[in-house]
């Protein structure tokens, strides 16, 4: 995988994780069947791909699974959109 691809999929997880937050708003937490359910509507994601996406996405720091049914959607330390140059450096992209 050359950069430009790795590149992609972390805009790709930032979109999942911006609207995920909005959806959960203060409570943080979202069931796996919601999160799976929008991740196919909205995203097109076939089913089995949905778990991997998770798991990375609790990689990368954007996710924590709590329990076997619940979700926390984990705040950004930067919102790209409100201070692009501090993300790109935070995300080594500058």
């Amino acid at each position: 995988m050359n950069n430009k691809e790795g590149l992609d999929i972390c805009v790709f997880y930032l979109c999942v994780h911006k609207r995920m937050h909005e959806k959960v708003g203060l409570s943080g937490f979202i069931t796996h069947k919601d999160f799976y359910r929008i991740l196919g509507e909205v995203y097109h994601i076939p089913k089995v791909l949905r778990v991997i996406i998770v798991k990375e996405m609790v990689k990368l720091k954007m996710l924590k699974e709590e329990g076997l049914k619940h979700i926390r959607v984990l705040p950004l330390l930067t919102d790209p959109e409100i201070n692009v140059n501090r993300f790109y450096k935070e995300a080594g992209l500058k």
